[in-house]
């Protein structure tokens, strides 16, 4: 059951307290879609009169290595569009997003599940050639996170109860591509998570999670951000998962705010 409870646990951020045995891996699919009625740009310029709608594609991938290692990674494509809602007028933009690559270990010490992931947010574009009103992919940062995630769970009938938290120091290195406007100054952050599931006997699950990233001072246009999610699976075939799942932006700092839905096949092995 530990192998349910650490799959739901993963996100293209972390990968979760509990690591996986040399060899066994997951893998997913997924498609998402997020919609704000406003529109952030990476020098945190809000325009109120613009809809921005994006859709992102995603691999993820994680495989347990000797020495209680697990390495994990994320590549996305992402296809958006900026909409003035008086002019009618649209903007689109298409490519690769920001890859993710980290590496987690386990902390043996401790009396509860634990990993300490080091992991890296590599942008797989370069803004400076984007005309202003056209979608920023994102903000073209390269950033390096560091996180403690502790977990535990225990049988509920016939079914198991997680809680799991995590957090950490993201650097914000101000590596960026030439070209871009490196006068930006960017603040380093603090990313954080908390999650509690539900394992069904069946071999699903649900969950419920608030996550985010505050800023260590305040800075215009380093973002910040803050949402809740719920997320569930349901079981096609042995290992094979659909997974769904639903977040709300509801609070952002040099970002927009909004509503994402995700839709991912996934297999554990």
């Amino acid at each position: 059951m530990l192998s349910l409870v650490s799959t739901a646990l993963i996100s293209t951020a972390a990968a979760g307290p509990w690591i996986d045995a040399p060899g066994a891996h997951y893998v997913k699919a997924s498609v998402s879609r997020f919609a704000a009625t406003e529109y952030v740009d990476p020098n945190a310029q809000t325009t109120s009169t613009v809809e921005y709608v994006g859709y992102t594609t995603s691999l993820y991938g994680q495989v347990g290595l000797p020495g209680n290692l697990q390495v994990h990674a994320s590549v996305p494509y992402v296809n958006s569009r900026n909409r003035d809602r008086y002019s009618g007028w649209i903007h689109r933009t298409a490519g690769p997003g920001d890859a993710w690559v980290g590496l987690g270990a386990d902390v043996p010490r401790l009396e509860l599940p634990a990993a300490l992931t080091v992991q890296a947010r590599i942008p797989l574009y370069n803004q400076a050639v984007l005309e202003p009103d056209f979608p920023a992919i994102g903000d073209t940062n390269l950033d390096v996170d560091a996180q403690l995630s502790i977990g535990h769970s225990l049988p509920v009938g016939d079914h198991w109860l997680w809680l799991a938290s995590e957090a950490g120091f993201r650097w914000r290195t101000e590596v960026m591509p030439a070209g871009f406007d490196d006068d930006l100054d960017f603040v380093n952050g603090v990313p954080y998570r908390g999650q509690i599931g539900l394992a069904p006997g069946l071999g699903g699950w649900l969950s419920l999670e608030a996550s985010g990233l505050v800023n260590a001072a305040p800075r215009d246009v380093t973002r910040s951000w803050h949402q809740l999610a719920l997320g569930g699976a349901v079981p096609i075939t042995h290992g094979v998962h659909i997974e769904l799942g639903g977040q709300w932006i509801h609070t952002a700092s040099a970002s927009s705010k909004g509503w994402a839905a995700t839709a991912g096949v996934s297999r554990k092995g």
